[in-house]
Formats: structure tokens, C-alpha cells, sequence
């Protein structure tokens, strides 16, 4: 038998039953998508705290590069190599205070509060 809700001439019947569309909650996420999803976030600490520690490090051997760069090419003498490395040094302090120290506060917060929880 043909459909019932549409009529010979192609259109649809509007006296046909309509039908109630339910939309049901979510599924809760089972054992194995949550343990997943830790190990993504575990992976994800990971990688972003061995970032920072290796632009730390790079940042570091860079100011150093440049300073022993500056104090080869220079005819300066001994007090102007003392200045210039204590500049240098002054400098990467504070850049690594005002960068650095508020970034390993952030990743080792979330790691320790994560790890709190648990």
C-alpha cells in the first residue's frame, strides 16, 4: 500500500498523525572515554611544562650566546665586559621574573590541583 500521509496528487495529507520527535539526555561518558580524556590532559600538561622549560632553556643560552658574542667582538676592556655581562644578566632576570615565574605558578597550580582531586 502506498504512503498513507501523502495524496495522489503529491502533496501531503494534513490530517495525517503527526509524530512527537523526544530528545533524550546525554549519555554519561563511560570509564573508558573519561580515562581518555585524563590521559589527553595528562599528555597536554606534559607537553606545554616541556615547552616552557626548554624556552627557559634556550632563552638562557641565548642571552648567554649574545653576551660572549658581544664581549668577543668588542675592544672594550675588562670593566666594559663586567658591564655588559651584568646588564645582560640584569635583564634576563627580570625577563625571566615577569614571563617565566607566573607561567611555572600556572602549570604547577593546575598540576597539583588536578593531582588534589584525585
Amino acid at each position: 500500500m502506498p504512503n498513507d500521509d501523502v495524496l495522489q496528487d503529491g502533496t501531503e495529507d494534513q490530517n495525517s498523525v503527526e509524530t512527537e520527535v523526544v530528545t533524550l539526555p546525554p549519555a554519561p561518558l563511560d570509564y573508558v572515554t573519561a580515562k581518555r580524556i585524563e590521559e589527553i590532559k595528562e599528555k597536554s600538561a606534559k607537553i606545554i611544562a616541556l615547552g616552557l622549560i626548554s624556552i627557559l632553556g634556550i632563552s638562557v643560552v641565548g642571552v648567554l650566546i649574545i653576551t660572549w658574542l658581544i664581549l668577543a667582538s668588542g675592544d672594550g676592556g675588562p670593566e666594559t665586559g663586567a658591564k655588559v655581562t651584568a646588564d645582560n644578566l640584569k635583564a634576563l632576570g627580570s625577563f625571566l621574573s615577569t614571563v617565566f615565574s607566573p607561567l611555572l605558578a600556572f602549570v604547577l597550580g593546575y598540576y597539583f590541583s588536578d593531582r588534589q582531586q584525585a
